[in-house]
């Protein structure tokens, strides 16, 4: 039985990025999509059809955040469902690349040092 994939917001993504844990961040957006530049800073650009090779030899301790600029996230979605199936803590981040950016707008996220 599937278990559904979790969701988080954008402000959510963003203090998990400034605690202690962050989670690996990854862009499973379209080649084409991907080169349109953007992204949230620090993610991997893993495609969709690459989500399961990458994850073959990943500890599976840490937790990962997906992302994509498809409609209802579907990308991100699919590729948390694989990692799902392969052991891991994911989650799909709601609203994808442009609810990160609409979040960033607005000068809240500045990358903090480290």
């Amino acid at each position: 039985e599937r278990q559904a994939v979790s969701r988080i917001s954008p402000e959510t993504l963003a203090s998990w990025l400034e605690g202690d844990d962050p989670p690996i961040v990854l862009d499973v957006r379209s080649r084409a999509a991907a080169g349109q530049g953007g992204g949230i800073p620090g993610s991997i650009r893993v495609p969709l059809d690459d989500i399961e090779t990458w994850a073959r030899d990943r500890p599976r301790e840490r937790p990962i955040v997906t992302y994509c600029t498809c409609p209802e996230d579907a990308s991100a979605v699919r590729a948390a469902e694989l990692l799902q199936a392969e052991g891991f803590a994911v989650s799909a981040l709601r609203g994808g690349l442009a609810a990160w950016q609409a979040r960033d707008a607005d000068g809240v996220g500045e990358e903090v040092a480290a």
